[in-house]
């Protein structure tokens, strides 16, 4: 049951109305509704008016109906909705004027679409600003536009800010029918979130702005995720996102991601997408610049990473990939450090299995295919004292390590820069020394290494100066 503030009945259709929230509405309390539209109301305005015969009229209605207005303010709620949509029908609600705000809320929705199709369509003023906004400002766990309307589209070009709001998000949509986004986000706090699509297709090609940290050691801040099933598709050269701490990460798919509990965990991972062209993805703290896991691709065209140090730049797993697209180059920054725990990283490789994997430059170039492609549009700009692998779990021969035969391992690469940077970092793993070392010459390959609770093994006695 709906309790809300007013409410458009369900099985009711309005073609002609008008509501006009001039001066704001208050919400007060947990789970309360500002308007429900479990029926329907025309807000366009431009409608004939439907004129009473009434001797008792108290405001005579102008020939044709106003655009509605509607200004929602939650403060200290929890679990509240500005404004709600449970309509069966295929009639659009288009909104041209609005503004919805939640001010130290918890668990709030300012726009929650259940059902129906939704047009955000704010119209500008004769100043050219929007009469449309959606604000949230402190308060934790609250979302600007979440919609579970199967096959129903949404779309939106009203700004959405968040404001130091912990584990907050944007725009979420989930099992929804296409969304279309051109309104501006920015999200600043902890596990906040720009855009969430989850089995969804989301195109926005507003700027993304995002500058969020870590809740804890594992809830972190993304800017972008698409997750089974999804597919998210970004377009604006000003978007920027900066996240902060080890379980942060700029740009995420992954098509295998459990829901809560109680439901039962997913067993199939789901082809997902995540296409971002232009814009600047920072990580820094240990963040991850990118992730993609379980069939979740990430496409790049003409993105600009900065690997800050203790910064990881690309990251797959179970099937999932990197592409660096057929468009403009991308090119990862990656930020240089003074000892291991402090160097930005390009790559992550985890063998897998009980025993150690073998790294050679063969078995490197086998991974790099399965795990990337197009690596031709991909400028790595290594700075002095950065890194370029962390390889856990391998067996590697020393003459393996040499900065040559890696780039022929990364087919495509270009590299600039620094050449003053460490090739790996083998941590759980084997190093087998085939080659002669010299300690004194900074060229050496052992000496552009970095081992981490490793064994060395001396093979046929080399020496050591």
């Amino acid at each position: 049951m709906i309790v809300g503030y007013l409410i458009i009945k369900a099985n009711k259709s309005y073609t002609s109305g008008e509501l006009l929230l001039k001066n704001p509405l208050k919400i007060k309390g947990k789970k309360s509704v500002g308007v429900a539209f479990l029926g329907y109301i025309d807000l366009e305005g431009g409608k004939p008016s439907h004129h009473s015969g009434a001797d008792n009229v108290v405001v005579e209605l102008p020939t044709t109906t106003r655009t509605s207005i509607l200004n929602i303010d939650m403060e200290d709620n929890e679990k509240a909705t500005a404004l709600y949509f449970e309509n069966q029908g295929t009639q659009p609600f288009k909104l041209k004027n609005f503004n919805l705000t939640s001010t130290n809320g918890k668990g709030n929705s300012l726009v929650f679409v259940k059902k129906g199709l939704v047009d955000l369509a704010a119209e500008t003023d004769p100043a050219g600003k929007l009469k449309g906004a959606l604000n949230i400002t402190g308060g934790e766990s609250n979302v600007g536009i979440y919609t579970e309307a199967t096959g129903q589209g949404l779309s939106n070009n009203a700004p959405i800010t968040i404001t130091a709001s912990d584990s907050s998000i944007g725009i979420f949509a989930k099992k929804s029918g296409d969304i279309t986004n051109t309104g501006d986000i920015s999200a600043t706090g902890k596990s906040v979130k720009a855009i969430i699509s989850e089995g969804s297709k989301i195109n926005s090609t507003a700027k993304i702005t995002v500058n969020g940290a870590a809740l804890s050691t594992t809830d972190g801040s993304v800017g972008l995720a698409s997750m089974n099933g999804g597919e998210l598709n970004q377009t604006n050269t000003d978007t920027s996102i900066t996240v902060a701490d080890s379980a942060s990460i700029g740009l995420y798919a992954d098509g295998k991601v459990d829901p809560e509990p109680p439901a039962a965990p997913l067993t199939t991972a789901t082809v997902t997408k995540l296409n971002v062209t232009g814009g600047t993805v920072t990580a820094k703290e240990g963040a991850f610049n990118t992730y993609a896991a379980n069939n979740g691709t990430i496409t790049l065209d003409g993105v600009t990473l900065n690997t800050e140090p203790k910064s990881l730049a690309f990251y797959t797993t179970d099937g999932g990939k990197i592409d660096f697209g057929t468009g403009s180059m991308n090119t990862a920054n990656i930020k240089g450090g003074t000892d291991a725990n402090s160097r930005g990283t390009a790559f992550l490789y985890k063998g897998a299995g009980a025993t150690y994997a073998p790294f050679t430059p063969s078995a490197i170039s086998a991974w790099a295919a399965a795990n990337f492609a197009n690596l031709n549009k991909l400028t790595l700009n290594m700075e002095q004292g950065s890194r370029l692998f962390i390889a856990q779990n391998v067996a590697m021969d020393l003459s393996g390590t040499a900065a040559s035969g890696i780039a022929g391992a990364l087919p495509g690469v270009t590299f600039t820069g620094s050449n003053d940077y460490k090739t790996f970092m083998l941590y759980l793993s084997k190093l087998t020394l085939d080659q002669n070392i010299n300690l004194d010459d900074p060229t050496d390959a052992y000496n552009k290494l970095e081992i981490s609770n490793s064994t060395i093994e001396n093979k046929n006695s080399k020496t050591i100066t």
